[in-house]
């Protein structure tokens, strides 16, 4: 018992000994004086330091970087979007072409439009227009085009179409004529839908169009196939387009445009400021009187026109790719190839060819 008191006794001394040892060893130990470091003031060591941790950062993300490379730099912009910016601004609709859900009752009432169809194969039309000052006509014609001049105030339209066969077909020959008028500005529009048929043997279809039409009215003409003759307008600017036709033009004073893909033009006393062209077709023209000018162009055609203004008026200009250039006048006669200019006049008088000849009378 003794001993086992014993024992007891000198363990407690030496537990309180370590004790106060450690105490003492810690007590011993300088103090850090701890501060914070202002970051403004880092030198340029640190900087860099803290760049090169962040590139071993992300090569803990599997991100590839280049060492040697600097790490990019964002810089605000000096003037900040503002918030409005990211607004959408309204579109200002321009109002040129009416709108029938926002023009004002007295404009709508101006503006009509109608159609007429073909029924039985055939359509027949006589009508007038009142009021007109310009007529767009554009479509299918295959007979003939015509727009005459007259001494009426209004604008009178003639059109027939008629489609006959016989054999196997399927279904009608449809022709719509249609027209709509905004304001002065009249446009009449001709559509057709074509038969399918099966080993026909006969065919005919005709269809044809005539406008006479008073003084000042401008006219513009769009058409695919058929012939078109223009006569007796007086102040008159028009222009005249067909794909495959003839274009014929007689007895007008005013500033002709006429242009044909696959057809030729015949002018006969015309007297204004004329612009003409053919891709595949002669042109010929008699009695012209040139204001300020008369162009004349084909591709693969000749070219033959009579003046009536005098040489010493005139400036020439004609040009030919492979043909003859023949000037045959009282007041002049000259022969060239390829190219001819002559004169110092004020009405130019251009002509010019690819492949023909050209002949000025």
């Amino acid at each position: 018992m003794t001993s086992i008191l014993t024992i007891t006794i000198l363990g407690a001394i030496y537990l309180n000994s370590a004790d106060k040892a450690a105490e003492k060893s810690v007590n011993t130990t300088p103090r850090v004086k701890k501060s914070i470091v202002n970051a403004t003031k880092l030198p340029q060591t640190a900087t860099l330091i803290e760049e090169e941790e962040l590139i071993k950062k992300s090569t803990d993300l599997n991100v590839t970087t280049d060492s040697t490379a600097a790490l990019p730099i964002y810089k605000m912009p000096e003037n900040p979007i503002s918030p409005n910016e990211n607004k959408v601004t309204p579109i200002s609709i321009s109002r040129d072409i009416p709108d029938t859900t926002v023009i004002p009752v007295s404009a709508a009432k101006e503006a009509n439009s109608g159609n007429w169809k073909s029924v039985n194969d055939s359509l027949s039309i006589d009508t007038i227009f009142n009021g007109v000052k310009k007529l767009i006509f554009t479509g299918y014609i295959n007979k003939k085009a015509v727009i005459a001049g007259s001494k009426r105030n209004n604008v009178s339209m003639s059109y027939s179409y008629n489609y006959k066969a016989k054999g196997i077909f399927v279904g009608n020959s449809q022709c719509e004529v249609r027209y709509k008028k905004i304001d002065s500005v009249l446009t009449i529009q001709i559509d057709r839908k074509s038969t399918v048929n099966v080993g026909v043997s006969f065919i005919k279809l005709t269809s044809g169009i005539l406008f006479e039409v008073p003084e000042n009215i401008a006219i513009d003409i769009n058409t695919s196939y058929g012939d078109i003759e223009i006569r007796n307008l007086v102040n008159n600017a028009f222009q005249v387009k067909t794909a495959y036709g003839d274009i014929e033009a007689k007895s007008i004073v005013g500033t002709p445009k006429l242009l044909t893909n696959y057809g030729d033009i015949i002018l006969d006393r015309i007297s204004g400021n004329i612009e003409i062209g053919t891709a595949y077709g002669d042109i010929k023209g008699a009695n012209i009187t040139a204001l300020e000018s008369v162009v004349l162009k084909s591709n693969y055609g000749d070219i033959d026109l009579q003046i009536t203004n005098p040489i010493s008026d005139c400036k020439l200009e004609l040009k030919t790719g492979y043909g003859k250039i023949k000037v045959k006048r009282n007041d002049l006669e000259i022969e060239s190839t390829k190219k001819l200019i002559f004169g110092t006049g004020r009405v130019k008088i251009s002509a010019a060819t690819s492949y023909g000849n050209v002949i000025l009378k």
